[in-house]
């Protein structure tokens, strides 16, 4: 809707806007109520396969810092400024999920909270070296939901660092979440096979989770 007091902006994988189910996925939040922007946060510089592709040229070339930023502040200057919304959440996938946590890390994030589907935050150690990951996750001021896949790093699944760091910032650790989907390989939210069942169902709880965490963070 055009008209909204609550804002979602939501982040794509590597492979962009038109990858798998994000673009079904933003339809059904929008049907909730929420205005939702699907940010294309690589400048339309996304790969059809991954198959010969230098993904850290990719990486470092689409950083938070070079690209992406720009295009998320520019969705939170049009959710506040054109459908003036009073709050703004944001999701993503993969990569996506990544830039959200970036953004979740600056100094005034704009966004009440962010969701990460199987995420891709050791980017950051890639982009900026060891060490990097926890030093973003030590600077985050918003609530955090992160759904890993079984083949996920240890980093960003239950019980890891990320998960320590986020649980021992008194003012975001009640509201933030990490969960594990053993059965599930990354990516399988946007493009996991959902006639299978399992994946569906998972992919399922995985959305029932990030709602809840949206509605919760920023009603409508």
């Amino acid at each position: 809707p055009l008209q909204s007091k609550a804002g979602l902006i939501a982040i794509p994988d590597i492979f962009g806007p038109n990858s798998g189910r994000i673009k079904q996925d933003a339809e059904a939040m929008a049907k909730l109520g929420y205005t939702v922007v699907l940010v294309d946060a690589a400048d339309g510089d996304y790969p059809v396969t991954l198959d010969g592709v230098d993904i850290p040229a990719w990486l470092k070339r689409n950083s938070f810092e070079k690209v992406a930023a720009a295009h998320v502040a520019n969705a939170i200057a049009y959710l506040q400024e054109e459908i003036g919304v009073k709050s703004i959440c944001s999701y993503g996938y993969c990569w996506g999920a990544y830039v959200g946590a970036k953004q979740s890390a600056m100094e005034t994030p704009s966004i009440k909270g962010h969701v990460s589907f199987h995420p891709s935050w050791n980017v950051e150690q890639l982009v900026n070296g060891e060490g990097a990951v926890e030093k973003m996750t030590e600077s985050i001021r918003v609530p955090q939901i992160l759904c890993a896949a079984g083949n996920d790093p240890p980093l960003v699944s239950e019980g890891g660092v990320v998960e320590k760091i986020l649980k021992a910032n008194p003012a975001i650790a009640k509201q933030s979440n990490v969960v594990n989907f053993p059965d599930m390989i990354h990516g399988w939210v946007s493009r996991g096979d959902i006639d299978n069942p399992a994946t569906k169902e998972a992919v399922k709880k995985a959305w029932h989770l990030a709602r809840e965490f949206i509605q919760t963070i920023s009603p409508l």
